[in-house]
């Protein structure tokens, strides 16, 4: 199906479908980039690449993982808030058609396939989102309508909503477009033109294989054999190494039969070393670690290691920008004291051990207390300080006062233990009076 016609490298190139001419291109698609192989590589396409639909995947599944935190003022003043509306559409009900993972999945994942996330926010009568309904970016157009950004739908085959503002729905995006105000791009179609070569090559190499007469070996049997002894020999090797459960065994041939092995494989022709270093570019391209998808032939590191320089470089900054799309917007948080944030730190500590170390040295330096720490491990509170009579009758029951590492405050301890006597003699007293 013949779209248009542009021109690339000097020649002529016919911009073509891959969804056969009776599907109708979609505006996503009508904007593809044309690569010299002739192709317009749209998001639907690119994502057959295992590379790509692995970077995708990559980031869309941590960072949906990730819960959104919601904060009431600012430095020493910010208190987290679990009671308001915006952590219950975020985190507990987006929509009937949706929970919270999902709605981070579509979104990270529209952003890395098609460098915009478009969502529709449903409100009640008061004009308080109630509901957020991710829209197919493919069914949307961006224009400039004197300086405002306005969206076209499209509903379905016939029909176009014109005019919806930001109000109504809100718009990430990821890399600016050249050339466009309000429209993001992504690494997909920055790399359109090695993703064509990718798509080309892999296509190259499944016509190849699929029509390639050449058997994989020749039997040659001696002068004197006619057409029943070849028949002869060729049902005797296909009984005895022909279909899988036969692989591996080995032949014996006499009166002067000679085996000679034909074909190449894909390293001989070399589609190996080209698929790998479309993975390095695509990898790049996407701003995801090579190291996952090409293991390197060093050591590596720990997981918490890689856990942490994938936290830090490359899906904060991601992180960062959802956050601060949610965070301008007048309906979710602008112009108030309140703010969403991702949570990453189970991320960054892979492992119990400096989860432990960690919670361990907040606890010793003031930071945190431990029945904080208690609560973020899903414990109840510590017992209420117990006289040495009831320490007595319950061995077990009271960690240790002096954490591991600490100096003993003998002082510190027999004063606070003072303290819980005196508060029990006394109420035992006004007890019996």
């Amino acid at each position: 199906m013949l779209l248009e016609q542009r021109t690339g490298g000097n020649r002529p190139v016919e911009a073509r479908t891959d969804f056969g001419s009776s599907t109708p291109p979609t505006w996503a698609m009508m904007s593809g980039s044309v690569t010299p192989t002739g192709r317009i590589v749209s998001p639907n396409l690119a994502v057959t690449v295992p590379t790509i639909v692995g970077a995708i995947q990559l980031v869309a599944s941590s960072a949906a993982a990730l819960p959104f935190t919601i904060y009431h003022g600012l430095g020493n003043a910010k208190e987290p808030d679990y009671k308001t509306w915006q952590y219950t559409i975020l985190e507990t009900y987006p929509s009937a058609a949706s929970d919270p993972f999902q709605l981070k999945h579509d979104i990270f994942w529209d952003l890395e396939n098609y460098g915009n996330a478009f969502i529709l926010k449903v409100k009640d009568k008061k004009g308080i989102p109630i509901e957020l309904q991710m829209l197919d970016p493919e069914r949307i157009q961006i224009r400039n309508d004197d300086g405002e950004k306005r969206f076209d739908v499209k509903v379905d085959a016939g029909t176009v909503f014109k005019g919806a503002t930001p109000n109504d729905i809100l718009h990430i995006k990821m890399l600016p477009k050249a050339g466009a105000r309000f429209t993001g791009t992504c690494g997909i179609k920055l790399i359109a033109s090695r993703l064509g070569a990718e798509l080309s090559a892999s296509e190259w190499e499944g016509r190849f294989f699929a029509n390639d007469a050449t058997p994989p070996l020749v039997i040659t049997l001696g002068e004197d054999a006619g057409p029943d002894e070849m028949r002869e020999a060729y049902d005797s090797w296909q009984s005895v190494h022909a279909g899988p459960y036969n692989a591996g065994k080995p032949a014996i041939v006499g009166g002067g039969a000679k085996i000679e092995k034909l074909g190449f494989n894909l390293a001989d022709a070399q589609l190996i070393e080209a698929h790998n270093f479309n993975v390095m570019d695509f990898c790049r391209a996407m701003n995801v670690p090579i190291v996952m998808f090409i293991p390197p032939h060093t050591k590596p590191a720990s997981a918490e290691d890689e856990a942490l320089i994938y936290s830090t470089f490359y899906l904060a900054p991601r992180l960062r920008r959802v956050e601060s799309a949610f965070n301008s917007d007048p309906d979710f948080f602008a112009y108030n004291d309140m703010w969403c944030r991702f949570d990453q730190r189970d991320m960054i500590r892979a492992n119990t051990l400096s989860a432990a170390s960690a919670n361990h040295l907040y606890v010793q330096d003031g930071t945190l207390l431990v029945d904080e720490v208690r609560a973020d491990l899903g414990y109840d509170a510590l017992p209420a300080m117990m006289t040495p009579e009831d320490m007595a009758k319950n061995p077990g029951k009271i960690p240790q006062i002096t954490p591991v590492g600490g100096a003993p405050n003998d002082a510190a301890f027999n004063a606070t233990l003072a303290t819980a006597v005196d508060k029990t003699d006394d109420s035992t007293s006004s007890t019996k009076t």
